[in-house]
């Protein structure tokens, strides 16, 4: 009877686990936005007026995300997050900081934002432990954020980490440590 219940245990897990590991593996090669870039782009600009800087495509629950990186007139840099297969706006958030492992980046000077920074519980290097216990891995960029949503924005750190040939992207909670987000980097520049 054990044998016979685990050659049945067996067949199942042989048939169905391709199946089942394939529906959960939607990864950068197997979903494309129905929107192109250059129509997302169009879109982010009339959003936000300014020169692009960079751009990623990610991708986050098997849903494509396209988010443009904006200096607008007032100095600051811009995140436009927009649905990959609609081209809806996802959310609009002002960029503080930003930094990658061979020391280039930059930190917003406007006045409007400055103190924002000192509202963080979790520093830029607490909250990397955090997202590298969820996420092993080397971080190539980081990034401070207000996320505009609701009055004043999130504040949130996103780490951009390498591992074993994949990159994702993991956004981390500045007040709470908490991980809001994880998803995997497909393109950009």
């Amino acid at each position: 009877m054990k044998t016979l219940c685990s050659l049945l245990c067996l067949s199942i897990a042989l048939v169905c686990g391709p199946a089942f590991a394939a529906d959960q593996a939607k990864t950068a090669q197997t979903v494309t936005p129905k929107v192109s870039k250059k129509k997302a782009q169009e879109a982010a600009m009339k959003l936000v007026k300014g020169k692009l800087l960079r751009w990623d495509l990610e991708i986050q629950e098997g849903k494509p995300s396209y988010t443009f990186y904006i200096k607008s007139k007032d100095g600051r840099i811009n995140e436009v997050a927009l649905n990959g297969d609609t081209g809806e706006k996802d959310h609009i958030g002002i960029e503080l900081e930003y930094g990658t492992k061979d020391g280039k980046g930059f930190k917003n000077s406007s006045d409007a934002d400055k103190n924002r920074w000192k509202e963080t519980k979790f520093s830029k290097d607490q909250a990397q432990v955090k997202a590298l216990e969820a996420n092993p891995g080397t971080v190539e960029a980081w990034e401070l954020l207000i996320w505009a949503i609701g009055e004043r924005g999130k504040l949130v750190y996103e780490y951009r980490i390498e591992s074993k040939g994949e990159r994702k992207v993991v956004c981390v909670d500045a007040m709470t440590g908490e991980i809001l987000a994880t998803s995997i980097f497909a393109d950009g520049k």
